[in-house]
């Protein structure tokens, strides 16, 4: 028996130990074995490790996730955008705002649909939302009106707020207290649709149990915690935004936002004036800011930078490190259906072939 194989692709030890459990297989046919297995003991064992990811995970809601800090960090700034930022509480009090509207005027478990524009008023919003046991459904500030028509229709979605209905209709005009919990675990978090590529929109609904399990899995593994600076680069429609949202304010870490991602003077701006320690993009966002850096200019607060969304340039590795020398860069991928993101690698070198 002849194997034909590619060696720039795999190990040696890899096709050996395959090439043993096929054979092995062979053998056992022979014998008519009538259920033939692998019979390579290091095989077995170390697929068996690989696929051991069981976590114990403590799920909750999202905005509950995000009340706990707000006991714990109630002082400490949770968004910032341009020149405005609110602490914890402030957050808090403005999303019970929001959440007292929609439930005193009976949007229970509805979608409720929430302009695109990256502010701190929407960021409060969205908390509301969910506080108030609905889901929130993203939609693009310039969409043609038939989509928007769409989406809202599609998603159930019986209101849709923009950072103007919330100064006149809400923030103010409601109380700072919220105590009517109605919702689950198992409950719709988001619907976020789809660049509608075959012709019409999909919607991708995310419950709370899902997005709460992402967000705590790469909280843990990337230590992210109460000292961290996460700059919120993503529209609000495309999924990395929620790990930018909830990844920050369930840590008592400060979001800031980033207006417009195509503009790198903001997003260099931010960088040097906010101390960020944490990047989330995907890969032309940040080629595109570090090739417009001077030869001299580096940011040594970053600690990670994760990448994700598109393939990721192979000269970007080690731009990316002149720039940001103190950051570990990690390659992360999966569908919006999988609750943003289900494999990750991290880069240590990038080889030359």
């Amino acid at each position: 028996i002849t194997w034909d194989f590619v060696d720039q692709l795999f190990e040696p030890e890899m096709i050996q130990a395959l090439f043993d459990g096929y054979t092995g297989i062979l053998e056992q046919l022979c014998n008519e074995a009538e259920n033939p297995t692998i019979t390579s003991d290091e095989l077995v064992s170390s697929v068996t490790a690989y696929n051991n990811t069981k976590k114990d995970i403590p799920l909750s809601t999202l905005d509950s996730l995000f009340e706990e800090r707000v006991l714990e960090s109630g002082d400490k700034t949770a968004v910032v955008c341009e020149n405005s930022s609110v602490t914890y509480s402030q957050l808090n009090s403005m999303a019970n705002q929001a959440a007292n509207y929609l439930f005193e005027n009976n949007y229970n478990k509805c979608g409720v649909a929430v302009s695109g524009e990256k502010c701190i008023e929407i960021i409060a919003a969205i908390m509301g939302i969910l506080k108030a046991g609905c889901y929130y459904v993203p939609v693009a500030v310039d969409v043609p009106p038939a989509r928007q028509k769409y989406i809202l229709e599609n998603s159930n979605s019986s209101l849709l707020i923009d950072r103007k209905f919330l100064n006149n209709n809400i923030f103010g005009s409601y109380s700072n207290e919220f105590c009517e919990k109605t919702h689950h675990i198992d409950d719709i978090a988001y619907i976020i649709y789809t660049s509608g590529s075959t012709g019409t929109p999909k919607g991708v609904v995310i419950k709370h149990s899902a997005a709460c399990n992402t967000i705590l899995d790469i909280n843990e593994k990337f230590n992210v915690n109460e000292n961290d600076n996460i700059i919120g680069i993503s529209s609000l429609y495309f999924d990395l935004s929620v790990y930018d949202i909830f990844g920050a304010l369930s840590t008592g870490a400060s979001l800031v936002l980033v207006k417009d991602q195509r503009n790198v003077n903001e997003i260099k701006h931010i960088l040097r004036t906010n101390h960020i320690t944490f990047w989330n993009s995907v890969p032309a966002i940040l080629d595109m800011t570090v090739s417009s850096m001077d030869d001299n200019e580096t940011y040594e607060d970053m600690r990670h930078i994760l990448l994700s969304g598109d393939w990721i340039p192979l000269d970007l590795f080690d731009k990316a490190k002149k720039k940001f020398p103190n950051s570990d860069v990690t390659s992360l991928g999966g569908a919006t259906e999988a609750s943003i993101w289900s494999i990750y690698y991290p880069i240590n070198k990038v080889e030359e072939h």
